[in-house]
């Protein structure tokens, strides 16, 4: 009976500070919010991503044109083992000083 009544105080609680603080758009500020949402998901899916139907395909890139046309965002076991022995010698380097 009390659980009951605590999870019936918080959502009410919830929602009416969401009632209460939440501020409702104009217009115009909608209309511009909707024009800036637009705008910036179509250059995150233009810049950011790479669209297609393969494995690996549309998912957000760190930075713009990444892995298009050349391997540059490609992560293999080549380039793992080399920063594993770059970690190594960095490490040595620190601890014995060689």
């Amino acid at each position: 009976m009390q659980k009951s009544f605590k999870k019936l105080l918080f959502c009410v609680l919830t929602f009416t500070n969401v009632y209460l603080f939440s501020q409702p758009l104009s217009i115009d500020e909608n209309q511009r919010a909707h024009r800036r949402y637009w705008y910036y998901r179509t250059r995150m899916i233009n810049d950011f991503m790479k669209v297609g139907g393969a494995q690996g395909d549309c998912i957000v890139q760190a930075e713009r044109n990444q892995g298009c046309g050349d391997l540059s965002a490609w992560i293999g076991p080549v380039q793992i083992d080399i920063t594993n022995q770059y970690m190594i010698c960095f490490i040595r380097e620190i601890i014995w000083g060689f």
